[in-house]
């Protein structure tokens, strides 16, 4: 009997000690931050005259370091004030909308954070208008 009771208790202190082993010997993992994190995007129009124009803005979480945008978008196309842009959930690209007030269409285009990798996305037509939601 005295025997048994030696033999469990050696049993479970040892599945005591496979547990604590298997508890010290986890994988970690650590996420890196995304450099872009902490970014807001907003959107600037102006009236110079008859002309309305926007642009889009980038400028850290503390309103320092704004930055305009250098999009080149086709010509007779303007970015869509009304309807500000989106972010990626990667936070690489951006999504916004542009019209064209002469043909009347507007689209959906994406570029790099820095304004570069200019990509129409959604083609818009004259009888309807696309606007940018959310990106998830």
């Amino acid at each position: 009997m005295n025997q048994i009771i030696r033999s469990s208790v050696v049993l479970i202190l040892f599945s005591l000690g496979i547990i604590l082993f298997q508890f010290s010997c986890q994988k970690q993992a650590n996420a890196q931050t995304n450099s872009q994190q902490g970014k807001v995007l907003f959107v600037k129009s102006f009236v110079s005259g008859q002309n309305e124009f926007s642009e889009i803005w980038v400028t850290n979480f503390n309103g320092s370091n704004p930055q305009r945008l250098n999009i080149n978008l086709p010509s007779g196309f303007k970015i869509d004030g009304e309807n500000g842009p989106t972010i990626s959930p990667d936070g690489q690209l951006i999504f916004f909308g542009v019209w064209s007030p002469s043909l009347g269409v507007s689209h959906i285009y994406s570029c790099k954070l820095d304004g570069t990798n200019l990509v129409k996305i959604v083609d818009g037509t004259g009888s309807s208008e696309v606007n940018v939601g959310s990106a998830f």
